[in-house]
């Protein structure tokens, strides 16, 4: 994993040594990447997207807001912000994974995201995190430090 990262907004944030503004690389053992771009502000709303290519086509999920109507013409493009916060957007999903935990507690039926997922998802945020500080790529590695 490799971040470079800034404080480009916020001065205030400089003084816990935090950024605003960053880009995260993350490279595969089989040579694919992914990219993320994070901003702490988005005057427009709580703008969450993510685009996938692969081999065989691409997904795309788009911001969620009140209306999918968006109107064009030669000077503006018109539309609905994107609903304000993950806990509005996300409800139904939130929701829907408490069932899931629940329903696999009863019927004692694995869960779709298991340990392992969170701790993987842990040590690449460290490293992100190491990464950031160091300005230098990060190896993710079982014996990173949770």
């Amino acid at each position: 994993v490799y971040v470079k990262g800034n404080t480009l907004i916020d001065p205030s944030l400089k003084n816990i040594d935090d950024v605003d503004t960053l880009a995260v690389m993350l490279t595969f053992r089989n040579g694919g990447y992914a990219l993320i771009d994070n901003s702490r502000r988005a005057v427009y709303g709580y703008d969450q997207r993510v685009e996938v290519f692969g081999s065989e086509g691409m997904a795309y999920a788009d911001n969620v807001s009140e209306s999918t109507v968006k109107v064009f013409n030669s000077q503006h493009c018109i539309m609905k912000n994107p609903l304000p916060d993950f806990t509005v957007r996300y409800r139904e999903a939130y929701r829907t994974e408490i069932l899931h935990f629940i329903d696999s507690v009863l019927h004692h039926t694995p869960v779709v995201c298991t340990g392992e997922d969170a701790l993987l998802a842990q040590r690449i945020a460290i490293a992100a995190q190491q990464s950031l500080k160091s300005g230098l790529p990060v190896k993710i590695t079982s014996d990173i430090y949770l």
